[in-house]
Parts: structure tokens; C-alpha cells; sequence
């Protein structure tokens, strides 16, 4: 049985609690304006988009309200609520990932546009913050500055301001930081870049090395830096220990309840890494423990889902998908 604040049972905010799957609702739909939502709303739809139990818990038989939070930040971006702002951005001050946060919040956030400048900032001076919440607030940072151009020379201070910790930061986020400077041109930081690719501080399965970066920055790959010259490393295999032609591989559609292992699969697999054996229909079983081969094929595509989210080439596609929502 769901258990929330009996507040939001109250009209209209009840109508968030059954609107259901929030990506059949596009974020720029008037649906949330006919809702009926006013000022004296605001503390509730506050307290539903931070309730922790329906964003950390979930029932399979009873959704909706799981899905609630994200209904109501999205109608307090829309109504630009100020005090929703920090409440917000503390979401992404998280101790694990949470997709929506990471994929549905940064669109709220932006909405708020100059506003969201002071949260963010203080956010991303934090220490002990989570990698990937400090990605998605330096993402926002970097969407209103192109969004609005006065807050361009502020956003990208933040954003270096950070970069500047590149020692203690994890390299993703480094990776993250510098994707921002690039999207905002921001030469002025290339110092500072620079300097984080010489430590060798810097994923580079989001960029590449600094070479890579420097025309993406807006520089000409001649221009000169201050600042010792880092190595022209190489971009990593995604997955250590297997040939690259596995870090593009992805298996083969299935019916939806299926798993995504197949003989052919395996064989494909297999010859991509020089194993020469071949398995036939009858070898074929769904138990892993009958099976141990499917384990080896589990554990690079496990491994390969949680690269890929470091990959700048997903943080790309999710600033494109955010761009076509609004």
C-alpha cells in the first residue's frame, strides 16, 4: 500500500498521483496549465516533488504514485516557482542515481533560468557532492548560459571554479565539466583544461585528450597555452581487457520479456574476443548455472551500461533529448 502525505489526496494535486507515465506527457504540454495549480499550491507541490518515499520507492501493481514528483516539479517549473529552486536542485545532492532526477529535473531547473544560478553554484562548491548530480547541475548551468547570454561569463566562472578541484574530483565529472566549457566556448578556461588533462585527471571517453578538446573549446590546434604540454593519450577500450570492436557492439532486438542471449549472440561474441568455439541451438539455456556462459556475456554488457553513462556520447543525447522537450 502507497503511503504519502494526505495532502496531496486534496484537489487539484490529486490529479498528479494518477497522470500516470510523465514521458507520454511532453514536458512543453498545456496539460499541466489546465490543472488548475495556483500560488497557494506551491508549499505541497513542493513537498510532493522531494517526497522521499515516492522517489526512492516504487510498486509494480500501483505506479502512479511513484511517478507523482515528477508531475509536480515540473508544474513548479512551469509556474517558476522561486522557492522551489533550492529544494530542487538539493535532489541532485543524491547518494545513488536516480534517473529522473538526472534526465527529467534538469529541464525543470532550467525553466528557472538566472534564478537557478545561486543554487546551483552552491551545489557545486560542495565537497562531498554526487558525481552525477554535480554533471546535471553544471549541465543546467551550461543550458541557461546559452539560453541566456548575460549569465554566460557567471555560468562558466562556476563551472571552472570546480574544474579547478580536478585532483579531487572523479574524472567523469571532470569530463562532464569540460563537455560545459566546450558547449560555451569558454577559451578563457583553457588554462585550467589544460592543466587537468597534463594530471591526467580527465576521463577521456567523453572528449577525448586535450588535442581533441582544444578545437571543440573554440581554439586553433596551433594556438598556444600556458601550461605544460599534456600526452596525446589514446581514447581507452571502454571495456578494459576487450578489443574495441566490442565497445560498439550491442546485441541483437528481442521480444520484450526475452533475454538478449542467443547462440548467435555468443558465437558473434565470442569472435570478437578470438574464442573459436561454436555453440548450437541445443547448447543454449536460459539457467546460468546450466549456462556459465551467460554469465561472461552478462558481465561486458553490465560493465558496458555503466561506461556508457560516463560516455559524453550519452551526456550529448541527453542534452539533445532535453533541447527537443522544450
Amino acid at each position: 500500500m502507497v503511503k504519502y502525505n494526505s495532502a496531496y489526496a486534496a484537489p487539484p494535486l490529486a490529479q498528479l498521483l494518477k497522470l500516470g507515465d510523465p514521458w507520454d506527457i511532453p514536458f512543453d504540454s498545456p496539460r499541466y496549465e489546465q490543472m488548475g495549480f495556483t500560488q497557494e499550491h506551491i508549499p505541497t507541490l513542493i513537498q510532493l516533488a522531494t517526497d522521499d518515499t515516492l522517489l526512492w520507492e516504487w510498486d509494480e501493481k500501483n505506479p502512479n504514485p511513484y511517478l507523482a514528483p515528477i508531475h509536480a516539479w515540473r508544474v513548479l517549473g512551469k509556474m517558476r516557482a522561486e522557492a522551489a529552486i533550492e529544494p530542487l536542485v538539493a535532489l541532485f545532492n543524491m547518494d545513488e542515481e536516480n534517473e529522473p532526477i538526472l534526465e527529467d529535473l534538469p529541464d525543470v531547473v532550467t525553466q528557472f533560468g538566472e534564478a537557478a544560478i545561486p543554487a546551483l553554484e552552491s551545489l557545486l562548491q560542495r565537497p562531498d557532492g554526487y558525481m552525477w548530480g554535480l554533471s546535471a547541475a553544471a549541465d543546467v548551468l551550461a543550458d541557461i548560459a546559452q539560453a541566456h547570454s548575460a549569465a554566460r561569463s557567471r555560468s562558466v566562472e562556476i563551472i571552472t571554479a570546480r574544474l579547478r578541484n580536478f585532483r579531487q574530483n572523479e574524472p567523469e565529472l571532470n569530463g562532464t565539466l569540460i563537455g560545459d566549457l566546450c558547449d560555451l566556448k569558454a577559451v578563457e578556461s583553457a588554462e585550467v583544461i589544460k592543466a587537468a588533462f597534463y594530471a591526467k585527471a580527465v576521463d577521456l571517453h567523453f572528449l577525448g585528450n586535450w588535442f581533441d578538446v582544444k578545437p571543440k573549446l573554440g581554439l586553433d590546434p596551433d594556438a598556444f597555452v600556458p601550461g605544460p604540454e599534456p600526452d596525446n593519450d589514446p581514447i581507452p577500450p571502454l571495456i578494459p581487457g576487450f578489443p574495441p570492436a566490442l565497445d560498439t557492439f550491442e546485441p541483437p532486438p528481442t521480444p520484450m520479456g526475452e533475454l538478449p542471449y542467443s547462440p548467435q549472440l555468443f558465437n558473434r561474441l565470442s569472435s570478437l574476443i578470438g574464442n573459436k568455439s561454436d555453440l548450437a541451438e541445443d547448447d543454449f539455456e536460459e539457467d546460468e548455472e546450466e549456462a556459465p556462459f551467460l554469465h561472461a556475456l552478462r558481465a561486458p554488457q553490465q560493465a558496458d551500461k555503466k561506461k556508457k553513462a560516463k560516455r559524453k556520447q550519452a551526456k550529448q543525447s541527453r542534452k539533445q533529448n532535453r533541447k527537443k522537450k522544450k
